[in-house]
């Protein structure tokens, strides 16, 4: 089973939660400008523990938890658009151009980003797996 209670703790929690206190952080518009460093420090850190973990199924791992940094980030925002919007003005602009509504827009970015993630998950986890295997 790839979501054990275990392993959920070991390398998914703490990513979802520095993704989650970026989407928080981005409601307010605390993290202007800062958003891609949280962004990196998840993604860096979900590598490194599925890649020290060495997961059978790591691939598979990679895209759950990249779903889940991304879903972290977003919710959130989606949740709170109107407080979001009121502190991010520069993304109100963006959103009335949108073809869309941008609850809607937002939730399809969450599942893009959540493969692109994913994808850069696998690979640093991969990277990392080969460099530690003797």
């Amino acid at each position: 089973m790839i979501l054990k209670k275990g392993k959920f703790y070991q390398v998914y929690l703490l990513p979802i939660l520095i993704a989650f206190g970026n989407g928080v952080l981005s409601i307010f518009g605390v993290n202007n400008g800062l958003e891609m460093y949280f962004w990196i420090i998840a993604i860096v850190t979900c590598g490194v523990l599925l890649g020290l973990k060495k997961f059978d199924h790591f691939w598979i791992d990679s895209f759950i938890a990249g779903v889940l940094i991304a879903a972290a980030t977003g919710i959130p925002q989606v949740l709170f658009m109107d407080t979001y919007f009121t502190n991010n003005p520069e993304y109100l602009e963006a959103a009335r151009t949108l073809p869309m509504n941008p609850k809607l827009y937002t939730f399809l970015m969450i599942s893009i980003f959540g493969i692109a993630i994913g994808i850069l998950i696998l690979l640093l986890s991969f990277i990392l797996t080969k460099l530690t295997t003797k």
